[in-house]
């Protein structure tokens, strides 16, 4: 979706359960980013199965972070592991933040479902080639993932 998909997101989301740890590691990424860095919400929504409630605290997580230091490999690696996630994950997600941004929709909404389609294709006039290549990606994404979800609940109302 954002740099990672919605199992695997689920499946580390839970390490933050592990509320000793997350905490060591959330003061690590404070203390390397100078930020005021507060996993809670994430924890509540991993506690909860909140998937969209986990993706937004990331996306909140990501944003206080400059692109800068997600460069530096020590802060990148420990701030991708504070989030539960690979480095190679969290930049992706930065840079998909940023090209949602771009676009000029809020990545927390096009995960709820609230962008429409034709303000998606108005945000891709500003985007480069790659820019779009990588939103349509995060679109189908999206989709895949909306239609998992929904298989998932009619799974559950059979039982």
């Amino acid at each position: 979706m954002l740099g990672t998909d919605i199992s695997t997101m689920l499946d580390k989301s839970t390490a933050m359960l592990d509320i000793e740890s997350s905490l060591e590691k959330e003061m690590m990424a404070r203390a390397l980013t100078g930020k005021d860095i507060n996993y809670d919400v994430i924890r509540e929504a991993s506690l909860r199965g909140d998937v969209a409630g986990v993706l937004a605290g990331q996306v909140d997580a990501l944003k206080s972070v400059t692109k800068e230091q997600m460069r530096n490999p020590i802060i990148a690696k420990r701030f991708a592991d504070s989030l539960g996630m690979s480095t190679d994950e969290a930049i992706k997600m930065q840079e998909n933040i940023a090209v949602a941004e771009k676009a000029g929709f809020d990545v927390a909404k096009f995960m709820r479902g609230e962008v429409s389609m034709s303000d998606l294709k108005s945000g891709m006039k500003n985007l480069n080639a790659e820019e779009k290549t990588r939103l349509n990606k995060m679109i189908s994404d999206k989709n895949a993932a909306s239609v998992q979800e929904e298989f998932n609940e009619m799974l559950l109302d059979l039982k």
